[in-house]
């Protein structure tokens, strides 16, 4: 059993629309609902509670409930485990969607609610995730669940690779991706580097590969994929030559916990290697970059016989451009 809170974003309409738009498309199911005054319309009852409270900037809330299969669990046990679940975590009166979702292999659950009492009182979310753990171990046993890593899941989110591009060519279609939006998205969760596993350039190279999997139309959204990832990426230029060099980040720190690994060094695609990726004519659709992007200030820089152009961004960093 896995159990991911999803961080909080402005408003419940993206985790309705998302599992609402499952539902319409035969994929998912509402199992259970709570406090909606119109099971057709949801958002109606979750607006008037987010309108209740200035203060919540992010009255949102998403859970995921991932049971195993050697899990055994039904239906009935999994909505009654939430409903332990979110009243431990002080939701027991608020307005509540349980969804089940069957579209990938496994079938699993999201658990929609809001952030905001009827009074207009935020529910308290200090340690949420810490608390939920606690929680969840206190209730396996009651359940005969076993508690896994979400980080020990290769794939441990209903979100296909199809899924993930079309989202983010919906709400980021910019110059570079919005990391923040992304990693609020409670959708989002692949195969991630994790420092406690060890063997560093193996991951880092598996990562890579699985980023390659994906449409992305300059290096600074590849960037930014590999970081969501869990992989920050530089580039560096020794002898006359430039390099992509791979660290690998700390999920609870959010800070870097491996030496540079340079791509020559791996079994991993060098500079070149990226921009062929996005710019094969013969590809499908990548993501679209925004006429509003960053301006982009240009410079020739000669290395040897080749020359190659860059363009700084307003981030004030070098990246390959053209």
């Amino acid at each position: 059993m896995v159990v991911k809170i999803g961080k909080a974003t402005p408003t419940c309409a993206t985790a309705v629309e998302y599992n609402e738009n499952k539902v319409n498309q035969g994929k998912a199911s509402v199992v259970y609902s709570q406090g909606i005054d119109d099971p057709s319309n949801p958002m109606a009852t979750f607006e008037i509670y987010e309108r209740a409270s200035r203060r919540c900037q992010n009255p949102s809330f998403h859970m995921s409930i991932n049971p195993s299969v050697t899990d055994k669990m039904t239906e009935e046990q999994v909505i009654a485990f939430a409903k332990d679940l979110m009243a431990g975590l002080g939701y027991g009166d608020q307005p509540v969607i349980i969804y089940k979702h069957f579209d990938i292999d496994r079938v699993h659950y999201h658990v929609v609610s809001v952030r905001v009492d009827k009074n207009g009182k935020k529910i308290k979310d200090s340690n949420e995730h810490r608390r939920c753990l606690s929680l969840t171990k206190k209730l396996a046993q009651k359940y005969g669940f076993v508690v896994g890593k979400m980080e020990d899941k290769k794939y441990v989110a209903d979100m296909t690779k199809e899924d993930l591009e079309n989202w983010i060519s919906k709400n980021h279609p910019t110059y570079y991706l919005d990391e923040a939006a992304i990693l609020r998205d409670p959708r989002i969760t692949y195969l991630r580097f994790d420092p406690e596993t060890g063997n560093y350039i193996q991951q880092i190279e598996s990562i890579v590969k699985q980023a390659l999997t994906y449409q992305f139309s300059d290096i600074k959204q590849f960037q930014t994929l590999m970081r969501h990832f869990g992989i920050d990426i530089e580039i560096h230029r020794r002898h006359n030559k430039l390099y992509l060099t791979y660290y690998g980040r700390d999920s609870k720190t959010h800070k870097r916990c491996t030496p540079a690994f340079l791509s020559k060094t791996l079994d991993a695609p060098g500079l070149e290697e990226i921009r062929d990726h996005f710019e094969k004519k013969d590809s499908p659709p990548s993501l679209k970059t925004s006429k509003h992007s960053p301006r982009k200030f240009s410079k020739s820089l000669n290395m040897g016989n080749q020359r190659r152009t860059y363009a700084n961004t307003s981030h004030g960093k070098m990246s390959p451009w053209s």
